[in-house]
Protein backbone atom coordinates (compact mmCIF):
# COMPACT_ATOMS: atom_id res chain seq x y z
CA UNK A 1 0.00 0.00 0.00
CA UNK A 2 1.24 3.49 -0.79
CA UNK A 3 2.33 5.74 2.06
CA UNK A 4 -0.29 8.31 2.99
CA UNK A 5 1.64 11.20 1.40
CA UNK A 6 1.74 9.45 -1.96
CA UNK A 7 -1.97 8.71 -1.85
CA UNK A 8 -2.70 12.34 -0.97
CA UNK A 9 -0.51 13.62 -3.75
CA UNK A 10 -2.36 11.49 -6.27
CA UNK A 11 -5.69 12.79 -5.01
CA UNK A 12 -4.61 16.41 -5.32
CA UNK A 13 -3.13 15.94 -8.78
CA UNK A 14 0.46 16.28 -7.56
CA UNK A 15 3.28 14.34 -9.16
CA UNK A 16 5.84 12.36 -7.18
CA UNK A 17 8.14 9.50 -8.00
CA UNK A 18 7.15 5.98 -7.02
CA UNK A 19 9.53 3.07 -7.30
CA UNK A 20 7.55 0.24 -8.88
CA UNK A 21 5.72 -0.83 -12.05
CA UNK A 22 3.19 -0.50 -13.65
CA UNK A 23 1.81 2.25 -11.42
CA UNK A 24 5.19 4.03 -11.47
CA UNK A 25 5.21 4.15 -15.26
CA UNK A 26 1.69 5.58 -15.28
CA UNK A 27 2.66 8.25 -12.78
CA UNK A 28 5.69 9.14 -14.90
CA UNK A 29 3.40 9.63 -17.88
CA UNK A 30 1.09 11.77 -15.78
CA UNK A 31 4.07 13.82 -14.56
CA UNK A 32 4.95 14.49 -18.20
CA UNK A 33 1.38 15.62 -18.87
CA UNK A 34 0.32 12.48 -20.71
CA UNK A 35 -2.78 11.71 -18.66
CA UNK A 36 -4.43 9.86 -21.53
CA UNK A 37 -1.43 7.52 -21.77
CA UNK A 38 -1.43 7.06 -18.00
CA UNK A 39 -5.12 6.21 -18.08
CA UNK A 40 -4.63 3.69 -20.87
CA UNK A 41 -1.81 1.94 -19.00
CA UNK A 42 -3.75 1.86 -15.72
CA UNK A 43 -6.87 0.47 -17.38
CA UNK A 44 -4.82 -2.49 -18.59
CA UNK A 45 -3.13 -2.93 -15.22
CA UNK A 46 -6.42 -2.76 -13.32
CA UNK A 47 -7.98 -5.28 -15.67
CA UNK A 48 -5.11 -7.67 -14.94
CA UNK A 49 -5.33 -7.08 -11.18
CA UNK A 50 -8.95 -6.04 -10.45
CA UNK A 51 -8.55 -6.44 -6.68
CA UNK A 52 -5.57 -4.08 -6.37
CA UNK A 53 -6.92 -0.96 -4.59
CA UNK A 54 -3.85 1.08 -5.49
CA UNK A 55 -4.39 0.62 -9.23
CA UNK A 56 -8.09 1.35 -8.91
CA UNK A 57 -7.39 4.47 -6.89
CA UNK A 58 -4.76 5.77 -9.27
CA UNK A 59 -6.94 5.10 -12.29
CA UNK A 60 -9.84 6.93 -10.67
CA UNK A 61 -7.58 9.88 -9.77
CA UNK A 62 -6.29 10.12 -13.35
CA UNK A 63 -9.82 9.98 -14.74
CA UNK A 64 -10.85 12.77 -12.38
CA UNK A 65 -7.94 14.78 -13.76
CA UNK A 66 -9.30 14.08 -17.25
CA UNK A 67 -12.76 15.39 -16.21
CA UNK A 68 -14.29 11.91 -16.47
CA UNK A 69 -15.97 11.51 -13.06
CA UNK A 70 -18.47 8.93 -14.28
CA UNK A 71 -15.60 6.70 -15.42
CA UNK A 72 -13.67 7.34 -12.19
CA UNK A 73 -16.58 6.61 -9.87
CA UNK A 74 -16.73 2.77 -10.08
CA UNK A 75 -12.95 2.46 -9.70
CA UNK A 76 -12.93 4.69 -6.62
CA UNK A 77 -15.97 2.94 -5.12
CA UNK A 78 -14.06 -0.34 -5.53
CA UNK A 79 -10.87 1.14 -4.06
CA UNK A 80 -12.82 2.38 -1.02
CA UNK A 81 -14.35 -1.07 -0.54
CA UNK A 82 -10.97 -2.83 -0.89
CA UNK A 83 -9.03 -0.30 1.20
CA UNK A 84 -11.58 1.25 3.58
CA UNK A 85 -9.04 2.73 6.00
CA UNK A 86 -7.22 4.97 3.46
CA UNK A 87 -8.37 8.63 3.71
CA UNK A 88 -7.30 9.85 0.24
CA UNK A 89 -9.36 7.11 -1.40
CA UNK A 90 -12.47 8.44 0.33
CA UNK A 91 -11.62 12.03 -0.59
CA UNK A 92 -11.11 11.10 -4.25
CA UNK A 93 -14.41 9.24 -4.08
CA UNK A 94 -16.04 12.34 -2.62
CA UNK A 95 -14.82 14.40 -5.58
CA UNK A 96 -16.03 11.80 -8.07
CA UNK A 97 -19.46 11.69 -6.47
CA UNK A 98 -19.71 15.46 -6.36
CA UNK A 99 -18.70 15.85 -10.00
CA UNK A 100 -21.23 13.15 -10.88
CA UNK A 101 -24.04 15.18 -9.30
CA UNK A 102 -24.27 13.20 -6.07
CA UNK A 103 -23.65 15.94 -3.52
CA UNK A 104 -25.11 14.20 -0.45
CA UNK A 105 -23.17 10.99 -1.11
CA UNK A 106 -20.06 13.07 -1.74
CA UNK A 107 -20.47 14.76 1.63
CA UNK A 108 -20.68 11.35 3.34
CA UNK A 109 -17.46 10.17 1.66
CA UNK A 110 -15.68 13.36 2.73
CA UNK A 111 -16.86 12.84 6.31
CA UNK A 112 -15.34 9.36 6.26
CA UNK A 113 -12.08 10.75 4.88
CA UNK A 114 -11.96 13.35 7.65
CA UNK A 115 -12.69 10.75 10.32
CA UNK A 116 -9.81 8.56 9.12
CA UNK A 117 -7.31 11.38 8.50
CA UNK A 118 -7.32 12.84 11.99
CA UNK A 119 -5.34 16.05 12.44
CA UNK A 120 -3.23 15.89 9.25
CA UNK A 121 -2.90 19.58 8.27
CA UNK A 122 -2.21 18.96 4.57
CA UNK A 123 -5.15 16.63 4.31
CA UNK A 124 -7.28 19.18 6.17
CA UNK A 125 -6.56 21.73 3.46
CA UNK A 126 -7.51 19.19 0.80
CA UNK A 127 -10.78 18.56 2.64
CA UNK A 128 -11.34 22.29 2.86
CA UNK A 129 -11.04 22.58 -0.92
CA UNK A 130 -13.57 19.78 -1.34
CA UNK A 131 -16.07 21.48 0.99
CA UNK A 132 -15.62 24.73 -0.93
CA UNK A 133 -16.54 22.92 -4.14
CA UNK A 134 -19.44 21.27 -2.30
CA UNK A 135 -20.69 24.70 -1.20
CA UNK A 136 -20.61 25.93 -4.79
CA UNK A 137 -22.58 22.87 -5.89
CA UNK A 138 -25.23 23.39 -3.20
CA UNK A 139 -25.52 27.06 -4.10
CA UNK A 140 -25.97 26.20 -7.77
CA UNK A 141 -28.66 23.69 -6.73
CA UNK A 142 -30.43 26.52 -4.82
CA UNK A 143 -29.90 24.90 -1.43
CA UNK A 144 -28.45 27.83 0.54
CA UNK A 145 -28.67 26.16 3.95
CA UNK A 146 -26.42 23.28 2.86
CA UNK A 147 -24.15 25.71 1.01
CA UNK A 148 -23.68 27.72 4.22
CA UNK A 149 -22.86 24.57 6.15
CA UNK A 150 -20.31 23.48 3.53
CA UNK A 151 -18.61 26.90 3.43
CA UNK A 152 -18.41 26.99 7.22
CA UNK A 153 -16.79 23.55 7.15
CA UNK A 154 -14.36 24.65 4.43
CA UNK A 155 -13.29 27.71 6.45
CA UNK A 156 -12.90 25.63 9.61
CA UNK A 157 -10.63 23.20 7.74
CA UNK A 158 -8.55 25.88 5.98
CA UNK A 159 -9.11 29.31 7.55
CA UNK A 160 -6.43 30.97 5.40
CA UNK A 161 -8.55 31.06 2.24
CA UNK A 162 -9.76 34.67 2.26
CA UNK A 163 -12.07 34.31 -0.73
CA UNK A 164 -14.19 31.69 1.03
CA UNK A 165 -15.23 34.19 3.71
CA UNK A 166 -16.35 36.56 0.98
CA UNK A 167 -18.32 33.86 -0.84
CA UNK A 168 -20.10 32.81 2.35
CA UNK A 169 -20.89 36.42 3.25
CA UNK A 170 -22.07 37.04 -0.32
CA UNK A 171 -24.53 34.17 0.02
CA UNK A 172 -25.96 35.71 3.18
CA UNK A 173 -26.22 39.12 1.51
CA UNK A 174 -27.88 37.67 -1.58
CA UNK A 175 -30.56 36.20 0.67
CA UNK A 176 -31.10 39.45 2.60
CA UNK A 177 -29.60 38.14 5.83
CA UNK A 178 -26.87 40.71 6.55
CA UNK A 179 -26.34 39.99 10.25
CA UNK A 180 -24.52 36.65 9.75
CA UNK A 181 -22.62 38.25 6.86
CA UNK A 182 -21.36 40.92 9.27
CA UNK A 183 -20.20 38.21 11.70
CA UNK A 184 -18.36 36.29 8.97
CA UNK A 185 -16.69 39.40 7.58
CA UNK A 186 -15.66 40.77 10.97
CA UNK A 187 -13.96 37.43 11.61
CA UNK A 188 -12.31 37.65 8.20
CA UNK A 189 -11.18 41.23 8.84
CA UNK A 190 -9.44 40.16 12.04
CA UNK A 191 -7.54 37.52 10.09
CA UNK A 192 -6.97 39.62 6.92
CA UNK A 193 -6.96 43.24 8.13
CA UNK A 194 -5.65 44.62 4.82
CA UNK A 195 -7.88 42.64 2.47
CA UNK A 196 -9.70 45.43 0.64
CA UNK A 197 -12.52 43.40 -0.94
CA UNK A 198 -13.47 41.70 2.33
CA UNK A 199 -13.47 45.08 4.07
CA UNK A 200 -15.64 46.58 1.31
CA UNK A 201 -18.08 43.68 1.70
CA UNK A 202 -18.16 44.35 5.45
CA UNK A 203 -19.20 47.91 4.73
CA UNK A 204 -21.98 46.69 2.43
CA UNK A 205 -23.10 44.21 5.08
CA UNK A 206 -23.31 46.94 7.74
CA UNK A 207 -25.29 49.08 5.28
CA UNK A 208 -27.66 46.20 4.51
CA UNK A 209 -28.12 45.68 8.26
CA UNK A 210 -29.18 49.32 8.59
CA UNK A 211 -26.03 50.57 10.35
CA UNK A 212 -24.96 53.45 8.11
CA UNK A 213 -22.48 54.87 10.63
CA UNK A 214 -20.47 51.63 10.78
CA UNK A 215 -20.70 51.24 7.00
CA UNK A 216 -19.23 54.72 6.48
CA UNK A 217 -16.49 54.02 9.01
CA UNK A 218 -15.54 50.86 7.13
CA UNK A 219 -15.64 52.55 3.71
CA UNK A 220 -13.30 55.28 4.96
CA UNK A 221 -10.82 52.53 5.88
CA UNK A 222 -11.25 51.04 2.40
CA UNK A 223 -10.41 54.41 0.84
CA UNK A 224 -7.21 54.57 2.88
CA UNK A 225 -6.18 51.00 2.02
CA UNK A 226 -6.76 51.38 -1.73
CA UNK A 227 -6.76 55.13 -2.41
CA UNK A 228 -6.42 54.87 -6.19
CA UNK A 229 -9.19 52.32 -6.88
CA UNK A 230 -12.63 53.46 -8.07
CA UNK A 231 -14.26 50.59 -6.17
CA UNK A 232 -13.01 52.08 -2.91
CA UNK A 233 -15.30 55.08 -3.39
CA UNK A 234 -18.28 53.90 -5.44
CA UNK A 235 -19.87 51.99 -2.55
CA UNK A 236 -20.29 55.16 -0.48
CA UNK A 237 -22.63 56.92 -2.94
CA UNK A 238 -25.95 55.98 -1.35
CA UNK A 239 -24.55 56.74 2.11
CA UNK A 240 -23.56 60.34 1.41
CA UNK A 241 -26.85 61.86 2.66
CA UNK A 242 -26.35 60.03 5.99
CA UNK A 243 -22.64 60.77 6.34
CA UNK A 244 -23.13 63.60 8.85
CA UNK A 245 -19.88 64.42 10.66
CA UNK A 246 -17.96 62.05 8.38
CA UNK A 247 -18.84 64.02 5.23
CA UNK A 248 -15.82 66.39 5.36
CA UNK A 249 -13.47 63.39 5.57
CA UNK A 250 -15.21 61.81 2.58
CA UNK A 251 -14.91 65.06 0.60
CA UNK A 252 -11.21 65.26 1.44
CA UNK A 253 -10.59 61.69 0.27
CA UNK A 254 -12.58 62.29 -2.92
CA UNK A 255 -10.52 65.38 -3.67
CA UNK A 256 -7.38 63.30 -3.22
CA UNK A 257 -8.77 60.64 -5.57
CA UNK A 258 -9.80 63.09 -8.31
CA UNK A 259 -6.35 64.69 -8.13
CA UNK A 260 -4.58 61.34 -8.49
CA UNK A 261 -7.07 59.83 -10.97
CA UNK A 262 -8.40 62.77 -13.04
CA UNK A 263 -9.59 60.48 -15.86
CA UNK A 264 -12.04 58.65 -13.59
CA UNK A 265 -15.62 59.96 -13.92
CA UNK A 266 -16.52 58.25 -10.64
CA UNK A 267 -14.36 60.57 -8.56
CA UNK A 268 -15.74 63.78 -10.10
CA UNK A 269 -19.30 62.47 -9.88
CA UNK A 270 -19.09 61.44 -6.23
CA UNK A 271 -17.30 64.65 -5.29
CA UNK A 272 -20.15 66.59 -6.93
CA UNK A 273 -22.66 64.62 -4.84
CA UNK A 274 -20.74 65.16 -1.62
CA UNK A 275 -20.17 68.87 -2.25
CA UNK A 276 -23.86 69.39 -3.07
CA UNK A 277 -24.82 67.84 0.28
CA UNK A 278 -22.13 69.68 2.22
CA UNK A 279 -22.79 73.05 0.50
CA UNK A 280 -26.21 73.10 -1.23
CA UNK A 281 -26.18 75.12 -4.43
CA UNK A 282 -22.37 75.20 -4.66
CA UNK A 283 -21.26 75.88 -8.26
CA UNK A 284 -18.44 73.38 -7.77
CA UNK A 285 -20.94 70.51 -7.72
CA UNK A 286 -22.19 71.29 -11.21
CA UNK A 287 -18.64 71.84 -12.41
CA UNK A 288 -17.67 68.38 -11.15
CA UNK A 289 -20.63 66.80 -12.95
CA UNK A 290 -19.58 68.47 -16.19
CA UNK A 291 -16.02 67.27 -15.63
CA UNK A 292 -17.27 63.70 -15.17
CA UNK A 293 -19.09 63.99 -18.50
CA UNK A 294 -16.04 65.50 -20.17
CA UNK A 295 -13.73 62.64 -19.16
CA UNK A 296 -16.39 60.01 -19.96
CA UNK A 297 -19.30 61.20 -22.12
CA UNK A 298 -21.13 57.88 -21.66
CA UNK A 299 -21.19 58.11 -17.87
CA UNK A 300 -24.98 58.33 -17.57
CA UNK A 301 -25.29 59.07 -13.80
CA UNK A 302 -23.60 62.45 -14.34
CA UNK A 303 -26.05 63.33 -17.13
CA UNK A 304 -28.94 62.43 -14.83
CA UNK A 305 -27.65 64.46 -11.86
CA UNK A 306 -26.83 67.44 -14.06
CA UNK A 307 -30.51 68.00 -14.79
CA UNK A 308 -31.13 68.98 -11.14
CA UNK A 309 -29.14 72.24 -11.00
CA UNK A 310 -30.36 73.09 -14.50
CA UNK A 311 -33.98 72.71 -13.42
CA UNK A 312 -33.29 74.70 -10.26
CA UNK A 313 -32.16 77.62 -12.46
CA UNK A 314 -35.20 77.27 -14.70
CA UNK A 315 -33.21 75.88 -17.65
CA UNK A 316 -35.83 73.24 -18.44
CA UNK A 317 -34.83 72.63 -22.11
CA UNK A 318 -31.22 72.00 -21.07
CA UNK A 319 -32.37 69.78 -18.21
CA UNK A 320 -34.48 67.75 -20.67
CA UNK A 321 -31.44 67.33 -22.91
CA UNK A 322 -29.39 65.96 -20.00
CA UNK A 323 -32.18 63.54 -19.13
CA UNK A 324 -32.56 62.46 -22.75
CA UNK A 325 -28.87 61.61 -22.79
CA UNK A 326 -29.19 59.68 -19.53
CA UNK A 327 -32.16 57.69 -20.88
CA UNK A 328 -30.35 56.96 -24.15
CA UNK A 329 -27.37 55.60 -22.21
CA UNK A 330 -29.44 53.68 -19.63
CA UNK A 331 -33.03 53.12 -20.81
CA UNK A 332 -33.81 50.95 -17.77
CA UNK A 333 -33.23 53.67 -15.15
CA UNK A 334 -36.76 54.48 -14.00
CA UNK A 335 -36.04 57.78 -12.14
CA UNK A 336 -34.62 59.29 -15.34
CA UNK A 337 -37.81 58.37 -17.20
CA UNK A 338 -39.96 59.99 -14.51
CA UNK A 339 -37.84 63.17 -14.40
CA UNK A 340 -37.91 63.40 -18.19
CA UNK A 341 -41.71 63.09 -18.21
CA UNK A 342 -41.86 65.97 -15.70
CA UNK A 343 -39.52 68.09 -17.85
CA UNK A 344 -41.53 67.43 -21.01
CA UNK A 345 -44.71 68.37 -19.15
CA UNK A 346 -43.14 71.69 -18.14
CA UNK A 347 -42.18 72.28 -21.75
CA UNK A 348 -45.77 71.58 -22.84
CA UNK A 349 -44.97 68.44 -24.82
CA UNK A 350 -47.80 66.21 -23.58
CA UNK A 351 -47.15 63.39 -26.05
CA UNK A 352 -43.53 62.92 -25.01
CA UNK A 353 -44.45 63.31 -21.34
CA UNK A 354 -47.07 60.56 -21.68
CA UNK A 355 -44.59 58.29 -23.47
CA UNK A 356 -42.04 58.65 -20.65
CA UNK A 357 -44.68 58.10 -17.95
CA UNK A 358 -45.70 54.88 -19.68
CA UNK A 359 -42.06 53.73 -19.89
CA UNK A 360 -41.60 54.61 -16.21
CA UNK A 361 -44.66 52.58 -15.24
CA UNK A 362 -43.47 49.55 -17.24
CA UNK A 363 -40.04 49.69 -15.62
CA UNK A 364 -41.55 49.84 -12.13
CA UNK A 365 -43.81 46.88 -12.92
CA UNK A 366 -40.81 44.86 -14.06
CA UNK A 367 -38.85 45.81 -10.95
CA UNK A 368 -41.74 44.66 -8.74
CA UNK A 369 -41.95 41.33 -10.58
CA UNK A 370 -38.19 40.82 -10.21
CA UNK A 371 -38.35 41.64 -6.52
CA UNK A 372 -41.21 39.17 -6.02
CA UNK A 373 -39.27 36.46 -7.87
CA UNK A 374 -36.21 37.08 -5.67
CA UNK A 375 -38.38 36.94 -2.56
CA UNK A 376 -39.95 33.67 -3.67
CA UNK A 377 -36.48 32.17 -4.20
CA UNK A 378 -35.33 33.01 -0.68
CA UNK A 379 -35.24 30.30 1.98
Amino acid sequence: MLPRLIWLACTLGLTIAVPYQPAAEAMQLAAAGDFVGAERLLIKAAAAAPSDPELRYRLGAIQLRLKKPQDALPHLETAARLSPATPPVWLALAHARLESGKASEAKAAAAQARKLAGANANFGRALGLFHHQLALAFRKAKDPAKAVEAWQEAIALDPDQADWYGELAGLFLDHRTPEPAVAVLESANRRFPRHVELLRLLGLAHYSAGDSAKAIEVFLRVMDLAPDAEESYSSVETLLPDAGAALPAIVEKLRRFTASQPSSPVGHFLLAQAVAINTPGAPEAEAMLREAIRVEPKFWPAHYELHKPLLARGQTPEAAQSLERAVALNPAYAPARYALAQAYAKLGDRAKASEQRRAHHELLSRERESAQARQAAMP
